[in-house]
């Protein structure tokens, strides 16, 4: 009689192709997202530095500390006053970043002005932003401002160095300089701005 002969038949699982398109797409997705956010669109980074608050007295703001006073604590607000010319301040800085939105409130010397710095070479070298406050009522907290120009800034480990310069500020004629915050906003272009 004949040979009986056995064939079986393994059948693999068939993944549908709903699900491969999910797996090639998810990793796309992820990828158009992270170059749509870092190179694309416009980016706004906010940093606000309440001086004379828990973290500023743990790690001080404005330095050096030295040319700084003592926190002072009132019932509504906490801040410090400038001692001696030139402090600074060292926010964060992106790559490709286009200008930075100073505001500050401060209790100004008596009709003085002082500039606001952005460093611009290894070397000890800032351009300069006249602030004037011969406005400014005497004795009263004010919020100032200025839009600075970040494209020829000079950047240590990402952070920019800021000074502060009181030119004819003298803490021994009785001038007397309050900061309670500062609020920097960095502004990013994206590719297409």
């Amino acid at each position: 009689m004949g040979e009986m002969s056995m064939n079986i038949i393994v059948k693999k699982p068939r993944v549908p192709l709903l699900i491969k398109l999910i797996i090639i797409a998810i990793p796309l997705f992820i990828f158009g997202y992270l170059i749509t956010v870092n190179f694309i669109i416009d980016q706004e980074f906010n940093y606000f530095y309440d001086i004379g608050g828990e973290e500023d007295t743990a790690k001080p703001y404005l330095t050096p500390v030295e040319r700084m006073s003592e926190i002072y604590n009132n019932s509504s607000e906490n801040y410090r006053n400038v001692n001696y010319d030139l402090v600074y301040v060292n926010p964060p800085i992106q790559k490709g970043s286009e200008y930075a939105d100073i505001q500050m409130r401060v209790i100004p010397p008596i009709n003085l002005s002082f500039l606001l710095g952005a460093r611009i070479s290894q070397e000890w070298n800032y351009t300069w932003n006249e602030l004037n406050l011969s406005h400014a009522p005497s004795g009263q907290w004010v919020v100032v401002g200025k839009k600075i120009q970040l494209y020829e800034t000079y950047s240590i480990n990402d952070k920019l160095s800021m000074a502060i310069h009181i030119p004819k500020f003298s803490s021994a004629n009785g001038d007397k300089f309050s900061i309670d915050w500062i609020n920097i906003t960095v502004y990013k272009p994206g590719v297409f701005s």
